[in-house]
């Protein structure tokens, strides 16, 4: 991988070798549904797009069969901010709508691990974490709902940057849930990260939730005194020790003792964690019935003129969905349903409230919490996919984040003895990024991943 920083490449030569690796790579791991052969500008900075992300006049599939001849009319907001320095070179794999932890959800393939191709890439960014980490782009944008930023970074030993929401524009997303989306940075480093970052902020019209923010230069890394990060007391219990992998789990402990010099590390309690996961699997499936409501057969997909009734186009197409689009749907109506939604969802919400209210209590002692990304290193492909809640156990370290909508970090700590990456997270609280990156950065420069 590249050490440079972004802003010290060359620019031409760093075209070269993307585009050399996009074409020696991409049929071997399946990172690109698409690629832009004609569109290559060897003038900008290349970067890959998750394809949930929309592009004006370029196809957008959101992983699924259903929006295969999908053409956007415009570019998300996202986009807009990276034109001036940076070119998109192609469209990356997902889970379809972005529904998964793996990309095995995808309706066109499986994008294999960098370090292992027996293994996931991790999901739902599966394929923008995979094209950074085989050098297929300089950077890739993805999103991150639960951890589907974060979760792959982890698993393919690349640093994934999950935004305060509101920070980044949500316009231009293929929405999942709205509440807890937002677009993410997947870098080689973190300073990649916070200078790609610095394109991408400030308020947009179009997204209601954003806001200004007072930071113009997140480069500008900044650590006064010694810091104090939380070590979450109950990750030492049985319920998490057993569900950690021992590796992760020894990666962890060795990770706080390298990194004690510089930060100040303090228990503290944030029972919530362990219904963080339920919440959110309640939460999320139901907001995805609403928005997935507009795959009506006449905006999206389908094709009226086959049809004989209204009946025959709304159904047209819902073939195409894949299972796990439809299990969502289908456990969000059930959740929202007469009769049900005051024991789920709102409960679910009640929930939400208690941990960002926890949370919020916690960060006015410390400056950022640690833990790790994931209980495990990147799975065996296929080895969780006719389990689909111990698929969902792997959000456990990350759904907080998005729940409370609080910026949290993805950082490479090593790797275990079959040479698997490891990641560890980073939580600080709401509009905090630039804190955060600070720590994040010096953490990166601790641990020497990349030097490996």
């Amino acid at each position: 991988m590249n050490k440079k920083h972004i802003d010290e490449l060359n620019i031409a030569e760093e075209n070269k070798i993307v585009r050399d690796n996009i074409n020696n790579l991409n049929d071997e791991y399946n990172v690109y549904i698409t690629i832009f052969d004609d569109d290559f500008n060897k003038e900008k900075i290349p970067y890959a797009l998750k394809d949930n992300i929309s592009l004006k006049g370029k196809r957008m599939t959101a992983g699924s069969k259903y929006l295969k001849s999908y053409i956007s009319p415009y570019n998300a907001t996202v986009v807009d901010r990276l034109n001036d320095k940076y070119n998109v070179v192609g469209k990356t794999n997902l889970d379809s709508f972005a529904f998964g932890s793996s990309t095995e959800n995808s309706g066109y393939f499986i994008t294999k691990n960098p370090y292992d191709k027996s293994r996931v890439a991790g999901g739902s960014s599966g394929g923008s974490a995979a094209a950074v980490g085989l050098n297929m782009a300089t950077f890739a944008l993805g999103t991150d709902t639960g951890g589907s930023v974060r979760l792959p970074a982890s698993f393919c030993g690349v640093v994934g940057y999950k935004p305060t929401y509101g920070l980044l524009s949500r316009y231009g997303l293929a929405a999942m849930g709205s509440s807890l989306d937002v677009p993410g940075i997947i870098s080689r480093s973190v300073y990649d990260c916070s200078y790609v970052l610095n394109s991408l902020i400030s308020k947009d019209p179009k997204d209601v939730q954003t806001y200004e923010s007072e930071v113009n230069d997140f480069t500008q890394f900044n650590i006064s005194g010694k810091p104090k990060i939380g070590l979450i007391k109950e990750l030492n219990t049985q319920l998490f020790t057993n569900m950690m992998g021992k590796d992760v789990y020894s990666n962890y402990l060795s990770s706080i003792k390298l990194l004690s010099q510089d930060f100040d590390f303090v228990e503290i309690s944030f029972k919530d964690i362990e219904y963080s996961l339920p919440a959110y699997y309640i939460i999320t499936p139901s907001e995805i019935s609403s928005n997935m409501a507009r795959y009506d057969g006449i905006r999206f997909g389908g094709d009226e003129a086959k049809h004989n009734s209204i009946d025959e186009i709304y159904y047209s197409g819902r073939e195409l969905f894949e299972d796990e689009v439809k299990r969502r749907i289908f456990i969000g109506n059930f959740s929202l349903s007469s009769g049900y939604a005051d024991k789920y969802y709102e409960n679910a919400v009640s929930i939400r409230n208690e941990i960002r209210n926890k949370l919020s209590d916690i960060f006015n002692s410390i400056d950022a919490i640690f833990l790790p990304t994931s209980p495990n290193v990147a799975f065996e492909i296929g080895s969780k996919t006719t389990n689909p809640v111990e698929m969902y156990m792997e959000d456990i370290f990350t759904v907080s984040a998005n729940i409370a909508g609080i910026p949290a970090i993805s950082i490479p700590s090593g790797f275990n003895e079959k040479h698997l990456p490891i990641g560890m997270q980073l939580f600080a609280k709401r509009k905090d990024d630039f804190k955060l990156l600070s720590f994040a950065n010096r953490c990166e420069e601790i641990f020497n991943f990349n030097n490996d």
